[in-house]
């Protein structure tokens, strides 16, 4: 099943300030959160952040708001994986 296009469109931009307070708009869904480790849906991939300490203090689906606080040690973006029909599998 494809995704909307729409959510595509959506702006996406990353504040990252002193390491220890990040800010990203065009969140799609938030996937996990914890000390460790943060990932999240926005609309160019999967973003995944690795750090201490890190905590959700806000989150606004609406608007596809999120800020998190602690450590930011890394970032990386995974492209989302689309799951083929049967006959797209086949073929490729």
């Amino acid at each position: 099943m494809q995704e909307p296009t729409v959510q595509s469109t959506l702006p996406h931009q990353i504040i990252l300030d002193g390491r220890a307070h990040l800010t990203a708009t065009g969140v799609l869904r938030m996937l996990h959160c914890d000390e460790t480790s943060a990932a999240m849906d926005t609309s160019k991939g999967t973003l995944t952040i690795q750090g201490r300490g890190l905590s959700v203090r806000k989150v606004s689906l609406e608007t596809g708001d999120v800020i998190i606080e602690g450590q930011v040690d890394s970032m990386a973006y995974t492209e989302r994986v689309t799951a083929l029909s049967f006959w797209e599998r086949l073929l490729h």
